[in-house]
């Protein structure tokens, strides 16, 4: 009977990992602003969100323009893979101790792709994404923030 349980909760959590690792993938469909926009950030691995009380805080969590001390604007470039290039810059703005508003950029490029048709080079082309970004972070209570953005 014991054994049964065991091998029935070992199934049931592999079943599961299996599950969020099927889930895990986005099958192409993954933003093209998805890597990052500052070095601090990307060094730590997705783990900047609860921190962002800067302008890079329009990409990351805007609710924590609501922490902001001081108007601060941030550039950033960053080169990608074959040439790729993510830019991304921001204007943030504490109109009140509780309140903030953010504008931002980002664009991302590429170009010199080879274009083939049947085996045969046809040339090269480059695509380009842009978005514009306007953020807004407040605390209505004590240390609860919200925020949103407009891209």
């Amino acid at each position: 009977m014991r054994l049964r349980s065991v091998t029935l909760a070992v199934l049931f959590f592999g079943l599961l990992a299996l599950a969020a690792m099927v889930r895990a993938g986005d099958a192409g469909h993954e933003s093209p602003f998805a890597g990052g926009v500052t070095a601090r950030a990307i060094g730590m691995g997705g783990g900047f969100t609860p921190l962002a009380s800067d302008a890079s805080a329009l990409f990351y969590n805007p609710a924590g323009l609501a922490r902001l001390q001081r108007q601060d604007v941030l550039f950033s470039h960053s080169v990608l893979v074959a040439g790729a290039g993510l830019s991304y810059g921001a204007w943030v703005y504490p109109f009140t101790d509780r309140h903030g508003l953010g504008l931002g950029f980002m664009h991302v490029a590429a170009g010199g792709i080879q274009r083939m048709a049947g085996f045969r080079p046809r040339g090269e082309f480059g695509y380009g994404f842009s978005q514009f970004v306007m953020s807004y972070g407040g605390r209505p209570v004590g240390p609860v923030a919200l925020g949103g953005s407009l891209k």
